[in-house]
Protein backbone atom coordinates (compact mmCIF):
# COMPACT_ATOMS: atom_id res chain seq x y z
CA UNK A 1 0.00 0.00 0.00
CA UNK A 2 1.39 3.36 -1.00
CA UNK A 3 1.61 6.02 1.65
CA UNK A 4 1.86 9.72 1.07
CA UNK A 5 2.61 12.74 3.15
CA UNK A 6 1.53 16.31 2.82
CA UNK A 7 4.07 19.08 3.10
CA UNK A 8 2.16 22.27 3.67
CA UNK A 9 3.88 25.32 2.29
CA UNK A 10 0.56 26.96 2.95
CA UNK A 11 0.29 30.02 0.85
CA UNK A 12 -3.03 31.37 1.96
CA UNK A 13 -4.10 34.82 0.92
CA UNK A 14 -7.28 36.70 0.31
CA UNK A 15 -8.12 37.24 -3.34
CA UNK A 16 -7.47 40.92 -3.93
CA UNK A 17 -9.82 43.13 -5.88
CA UNK A 18 -10.36 46.85 -6.08
CA UNK A 19 -13.07 47.50 -3.53
CA UNK A 20 -15.41 50.41 -3.03
CA UNK A 21 -17.81 50.99 -0.17
CA UNK A 22 -20.61 49.51 -2.27
CA UNK A 23 -18.70 46.32 -3.05
CA UNK A 24 -18.22 43.30 -0.84
CA UNK A 25 -14.88 41.46 -0.57
CA UNK A 26 -14.87 37.98 -2.11
CA UNK A 27 -15.60 35.18 0.37
CA UNK A 28 -12.65 33.20 -0.97
CA UNK A 29 -8.98 32.47 -0.30
CA UNK A 30 -6.28 31.02 -2.50
CA UNK A 31 -4.53 28.00 -0.97
CA UNK A 32 -1.47 26.00 -2.05
CA UNK A 33 0.36 22.98 -0.65
CA UNK A 34 2.87 20.40 -1.84
CA UNK A 35 2.10 16.66 -1.72
CA UNK A 36 4.91 14.10 -1.52
CA UNK A 37 4.97 10.33 -1.44
CA UNK A 38 6.40 8.59 1.60
CA UNK A 39 9.78 8.26 -0.13
CA UNK A 40 9.92 12.03 -0.49
CA UNK A 41 9.21 12.15 -4.21
CA UNK A 42 6.64 14.61 -5.50
CA UNK A 43 3.13 13.56 -6.44
CA UNK A 44 3.21 15.04 -9.95
CA UNK A 45 0.27 15.77 -12.23
CA UNK A 46 -2.12 13.62 -10.23
CA UNK A 47 -5.83 14.14 -9.62
CA UNK A 48 -6.56 14.33 -5.90
CA UNK A 49 -9.55 15.02 -3.67
CA UNK A 50 -9.12 17.69 -1.01
CA UNK A 51 -11.10 18.38 2.13
CA UNK A 52 -10.46 21.75 3.77
CA UNK A 53 -11.47 22.39 7.37
CA UNK A 54 -11.08 25.74 9.13
CA UNK A 55 -10.64 25.33 12.88
CA UNK A 56 -11.10 28.01 15.51
CA UNK A 57 -8.91 28.24 18.59
CA UNK A 58 -6.29 25.57 17.85
CA UNK A 59 -5.21 22.65 15.69
CA UNK A 60 -7.93 20.56 17.37
CA UNK A 61 -10.34 23.45 17.70
CA UNK A 62 -13.94 24.02 16.73
CA UNK A 63 -14.83 23.34 13.12
CA UNK A 64 -16.28 26.56 11.73
CA UNK A 65 -16.17 25.63 8.05
CA UNK A 66 -15.44 22.60 5.88
CA UNK A 67 -15.58 21.93 2.16
CA UNK A 68 -14.40 19.38 -0.42
CA UNK A 69 -12.83 19.85 -3.85
CA UNK A 70 -11.07 17.91 -6.58
CA UNK A 71 -7.94 19.24 -8.24
CA UNK A 72 -4.73 18.13 -9.96
CA UNK A 73 -1.21 18.68 -8.68
CA UNK A 74 1.22 20.39 -11.04
CA UNK A 75 4.69 19.33 -12.20
CA UNK A 76 6.10 20.46 -8.84
CA UNK A 77 3.63 18.40 -6.83
CA UNK A 78 1.75 21.51 -5.78
CA UNK A 79 -2.00 21.72 -5.57
CA UNK A 80 -3.76 25.05 -5.83
CA UNK A 81 -7.38 25.61 -4.88
CA UNK A 82 -9.67 28.49 -4.01
CA UNK A 83 -11.19 27.96 -0.60
CA UNK A 84 -14.81 28.96 -0.97
CA UNK A 85 -15.20 27.41 -4.42
CA UNK A 86 -15.71 23.88 -3.12
CA UNK A 87 -18.74 21.94 -1.97
CA UNK A 88 -19.58 23.04 1.57
CA UNK A 89 -19.75 20.22 4.12
CA UNK A 90 -20.47 22.32 7.20
CA UNK A 91 -20.60 25.97 8.19
CA UNK A 92 -20.35 29.01 5.94
CA UNK A 93 -17.14 30.87 5.16
CA UNK A 94 -18.91 34.23 5.08
CA UNK A 95 -19.89 33.93 8.76
CA UNK A 96 -16.35 33.45 10.12
CA UNK A 97 -15.33 36.24 12.52
CA UNK A 98 -11.65 36.40 11.52
CA UNK A 99 -10.64 38.99 14.11
CA UNK A 100 -11.94 37.19 17.21
CA UNK A 101 -9.68 34.13 17.51
CA UNK A 102 -6.76 32.15 16.09
CA UNK A 103 -7.62 30.00 13.09
CA UNK A 104 -6.07 26.85 11.64
CA UNK A 105 -6.50 25.12 8.29
CA UNK A 106 -6.63 21.34 8.22
CA UNK A 107 -6.05 19.71 4.82
CA UNK A 108 -7.10 16.12 4.14
CA UNK A 109 -6.22 14.52 0.80
CA UNK A 110 -7.26 11.36 -1.01
CA UNK A 111 -4.52 10.64 -3.59
CA UNK A 112 -7.00 8.48 -5.52
CA UNK A 113 -9.43 11.38 -5.93
CA UNK A 114 -12.11 9.69 -3.85
CA UNK A 115 -13.38 10.21 -0.31
CA UNK A 116 -10.79 8.13 1.57
CA UNK A 117 -8.66 10.93 3.01
CA UNK A 118 -5.35 9.34 4.04
CA UNK A 119 -3.10 12.41 4.01
CA UNK A 120 -3.58 15.10 6.63
CA UNK A 121 -1.85 18.28 7.69
CA UNK A 122 -2.75 21.29 9.81
CA UNK A 123 -1.22 24.76 9.83
CA UNK A 124 -2.07 28.01 11.56
CA UNK A 125 -3.31 31.04 9.69
CA UNK A 126 -0.69 33.49 10.91
CA UNK A 127 -2.21 36.40 9.00
CA UNK A 128 -5.90 37.16 9.07
CA UNK A 129 -7.46 37.40 5.59
CA UNK A 130 -7.60 41.18 5.87
CA UNK A 131 -10.38 41.97 3.40
CA UNK A 132 -12.66 39.43 5.10
CA UNK A 133 -11.69 40.77 8.54
CA UNK A 134 -12.63 44.30 7.47
CA UNK A 135 -15.87 43.08 5.93
CA UNK A 136 -16.82 41.42 9.21
CA UNK A 137 -16.33 44.51 11.36
CA UNK A 138 -12.57 45.01 11.57
CA UNK A 139 -11.59 48.28 13.25
CA UNK A 140 -10.29 50.91 10.86
CA UNK A 141 -6.88 52.38 11.51
CA UNK A 142 -6.25 56.09 12.21
CA UNK A 143 -6.84 58.52 9.37
CA UNK A 144 -3.73 59.59 7.50
CA UNK A 145 -2.65 63.23 7.11
CA UNK A 146 -4.64 65.34 4.70
CA UNK A 147 -2.87 65.51 1.37
CA UNK A 148 -2.11 68.90 -0.20
CA UNK A 149 -3.55 69.84 -3.56
CA UNK A 150 -2.05 71.72 -6.51
CA UNK A 151 -4.83 73.71 -8.14
CA UNK A 152 -4.74 75.69 -11.38
CA UNK A 153 -6.75 78.31 -13.19
CA UNK A 154 -6.55 81.17 -15.69
CA UNK A 155 -6.91 83.95 -13.10
CA UNK A 156 -5.46 84.97 -9.74
CA UNK A 157 -6.72 82.66 -6.96
CA UNK A 158 -9.36 84.13 -4.65
CA UNK A 159 -9.45 83.69 -0.87
CA UNK A 160 -12.17 81.09 -1.33
CA UNK A 161 -10.04 78.96 -3.65
CA UNK A 162 -8.52 75.85 -2.05
CA UNK A 163 -7.52 75.26 1.56
CA UNK A 164 -4.56 76.21 3.70
CA UNK A 165 -1.51 74.26 2.56
CA UNK A 166 -2.66 74.06 -1.07
CA UNK A 167 -0.76 75.42 -4.08
CA UNK A 168 -2.08 77.16 -7.20
CA UNK A 169 -0.74 77.74 -10.70
CA UNK A 170 -2.05 80.62 -12.79
CA UNK A 171 -1.81 79.11 -16.27
CA UNK A 172 -2.16 82.55 -17.92
CA UNK A 173 0.81 84.19 -16.19
CA UNK A 174 2.66 81.03 -15.07
CA UNK A 175 2.80 82.45 -11.54
CA UNK A 176 2.90 79.75 -8.87
CA UNK A 177 1.18 80.50 -5.56
CA UNK A 178 1.39 78.84 -2.21
CA UNK A 179 1.29 77.33 0.11
CA UNK A 180 -1.93 79.09 1.09
CA UNK A 181 -1.77 80.20 4.72
CA UNK A 182 -4.43 81.77 6.91
CA UNK A 183 -6.74 81.96 3.92
CA UNK A 184 -4.25 84.09 1.95
CA UNK A 185 -2.47 83.16 -1.27
CA UNK A 186 1.09 84.48 -1.59
CA UNK A 187 4.09 83.99 -3.83
CA UNK A 188 7.76 84.71 -3.26
CA UNK A 189 8.82 88.22 -4.25
CA UNK A 190 10.13 88.39 -7.80
CA UNK A 191 12.20 90.98 -9.61
CA UNK A 192 11.86 91.78 -13.28
CA UNK A 193 14.61 93.74 -15.07
CA UNK A 194 13.84 95.38 -18.40
CA UNK A 195 16.64 96.91 -20.50
CA UNK A 196 15.67 99.26 -23.33
CA UNK A 197 18.63 101.03 -24.87
CA UNK A 198 20.36 102.88 -22.05
CA UNK A 199 17.30 102.85 -19.74
CA UNK A 200 16.95 100.21 -17.06
CA UNK A 201 13.76 99.68 -15.09
CA UNK A 202 13.45 97.34 -12.13
CA UNK A 203 10.08 96.29 -10.84
CA UNK A 204 9.51 94.38 -7.61
CA UNK A 205 6.34 92.36 -7.55
CA UNK A 206 4.66 90.77 -4.55
CA UNK A 207 1.37 88.94 -4.84
CA UNK A 208 -1.59 89.00 -2.48
CA UNK A 209 -4.95 87.26 -2.69
CA UNK A 210 -6.33 90.18 -4.70
CA UNK A 211 -3.66 90.38 -7.38
CA UNK A 212 -0.19 91.73 -8.07
CA UNK A 213 1.09 94.97 -6.60
CA UNK A 214 3.77 96.56 -8.81
CA UNK A 215 6.45 98.77 -7.29
CA UNK A 216 8.64 100.14 -10.06
CA UNK A 217 11.39 102.70 -10.40
CA UNK A 218 13.88 103.83 -13.04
Amino acid sequence: MKTFKLIILTVVFTTLQQLSFSQQPPEKMSYQSVVRKNDGSLMINQAVAVRITILQGGSNGIVVYSETQSTTTNMNGMLTIIIGNGTAVSGAINTISWGTADYFIKTDIDPNNGANYTISGTSQLLSVPYALFAKNGGTAGPAGPNGKTILNGVTVPTPGTGADGDFYLNTTTSIFYGPKSGGVWTTAATKTINIQGTAVSVSLATTTSTGVIQLAGD
